[in-house]
């Protein structure tokens, strides 16, 4: 799906990742966890075409190469929302400016799927924040993208919501059969939503560790297995060996 190659990020002299190398395979979640300052960020935005590599590329599909791929999507940290628009809007304006022909008619199809059909003509104002990043999450997938980037998108919700909307974007990642790039600090949230761990550390930030998760899904939080990939991600983080 895609090839990361020997990507560099410098500005001026400081390095922020280093001759990477990484594969996001297709129908997959690979989620990258590493140190504050690592890079993680940095290389999300190179993959959605926010920033350029100093050196290194990207080859989508094994023989296109280039920095922006067209059918992207990306769910931020904040949800990002236009305060003017209403939910539907919101998420029609996932097309861009051409825009789609049938644009209301399948944002309100997403909406259904992220469990908001009731409140498409709502504004952001009028939103938990649980609410407004699902109405992010129903933005990016609109389109239906070749790849998902998420950039810690539950960060700033209370565990309750965090968990709930993990679950939820499994139930979305299943439906739509999506190849996902997922940054996080959380090993929990890690775990519970990944087929590939990649560790990154240092800086500039490389890459120290991967792990293939084998669990099965849905996933529960209190399997001894669960925890037992906690801890060895934990261990990659802290320590710098895989246990």
């Amino acid at each position: 799906m895609v090839t990361i190659d020997r990507i560099t990020k410098a500005y001026g002299s400081s390095s922020v990742i280093a001759d990477l190398r990484l594969s996001i395979e297709p129908q997959q979640v690979t989620v990258m966890v590493g140190t504050t300052g690592s890079g993680k960020s940095t290389l999300l935005r190179i993959l959605a075409g926010l920033e350029r590599p100093t050196s290194g590329e990207i080859r989508w599909d094994s023989d296109h190469r280039g920095i922006v791929r067209p059918n992207l999507g990306i769910v931020f940290q904040e949800p990002r929302l236009m305060p003017w628009l209403n939910v539907r809007q919101n998420v029609e304006f996932g097309f861009g400016p051409a825009g789609h022909r049938r644009s209301a008619e399948l944002a309100d199809e997403i909406l259904e799927q992220v469990g908001l059909e009731s409140f498409s003509d709502y504004y952001p104002r009028q939103l938990s924040g649980g609410m407004a990043q699902r109405v992010a999450i129903a933005r990016a997938l609109v389109r239906k993208p070749s790849l998902l980037l998420l950039d810690e998108p539950f960060s700033a919700l209370d565990a309750l919501t965090r968990s709930r909307l993990q679950d939820h974007l499994m139930e979305l990642f299943a439906r739509h059969s999506l190849t996902m790039f997922f940054v996080t600090h959380d090993i929990e949230e890690a775990v519970a939503l990944s087929d590939t761990i990649v560790v990154i550390k240092g800086r500039p930030g490389q890459i120290q560790h991967r792990f293939r998760i084998d669990l099965p899904r849905p996933r529960s939080r209190q399997d001894p297995a669960f925890m037992v990939w906690k801890e060895r991600v934990l261990a990659a983080l802290t320590n710098g060996d895989s246990p």
